[in-house]
């Protein structure tokens, strides 16, 4: 049964799909590849990507962050305007 995610979960989602969005675009990354690379489905970097996952597995985000990170080590883009 789906539940219905609150004003500010929902704000949550969005910025989080905003974030992911324009990192995997700054980096030219499809959602196949960058869900290899993650290690979790299509389908869940779809429903993070359009804002109604509201709870992705903390390890979902764990590993996002390490490879924003991997990629600023890098020189590469976080997908943020002053980068």
């Amino acid at each position: 049964m789906a539940t219905v995610m609150t004003a500010a979960e929902k704000k949550e989602a969005m910025a989080r799909a905003v974030s992911w969005v324009k990192f995997r675009e700054a980096n030219k990354l499809s959602q196949r590849f960058l869900a290899e690379i993650i290690g979790i489905s299509r389908r869940t970097i779809q429903g993070i990507e359009a804002g109604i996952l509201a709870h992705p597995h903390p390890s979902t985000l764990k590993a996002f962050a390490d490879l924003r990170e991997k990629y600023l080590a890098e020189g590469r883009s976080d997908g943020s305007k002053h980068s």
